[in-house]
């Protein structure tokens, strides 16, 4: 029920697309789908799942269990995603999953928007973003940045640290 596109053999991207909605019902989704999408591509072999789903509030205790049980389950193969409160302007607040999702989680990785240019182009996406949304150059040495999305999954998968990516 789900579109997948192939990048070089390596990384799949499952989509939630019309068909998907049709056979599993409106969206959101349940959680218990989530976790049995996530055990079944476990059990075909796949290394990392990255969640481009946020779970910022709790569901139905029923719902939430099971997403909690893949998520304790899966460890470091399983990134959950974190976002940017868009409401503050000078500042980051890092809005993370659910409380006992976010204690469960042993990985989660910032949904990032794409930095746009004073032209109005998008030429980059951050890999690391800081605390404060206006100096991209200290997010290096700022200790409360986060990684992007993208980044935690092939941390994951690599086993090496997101900063050796960007420094």
């Amino acid at each position: 029920p789900v579109e997948a596109a192939v990048a070089g053999g390596q990384i799949i991207v499952l989509e939630i697309d019309d068909l998907s909605l049709k056979k599993v019902g409106s969206f959101p989704f349940k959680r218990g789908v989530y976790a049995r999408l996530i055990d079944m591509l476990y059990g075909l072999g796949v290394k990392v799942v990255a969640m481009d789903v946020l779970f910022v509030d709790p569901s139905f205790p029923e719902e939430d269990a099971k997403l909690l049980d893949i998520t304790a389950r899966a460890g470091h193969k399983l990134v959950h995603a974190m976002m940017v409160d868009p409401s503050i302007v000078n500042q980051h607040i890092f809005v993370f999953p659910f409380e006992k999702l976010q204690r469960t989680a042993q990985s989660i990785g910032l949904v990032v928007q794409p930095l746009i240019d004073e032209d109005g182009s998008v030429r980059r996406s951050p890999l690391i973003v800081g605390t404060h949304r206006s100096s991209e150059e200290s997010w290096l040495a700022d200790a409360g940045a986060r990684p992007s999305l993208g980044l935690a999954a092939l941390v994951e998968f690599t086993g090496r640290s997101a900063r050796s990516y960007v420094e």
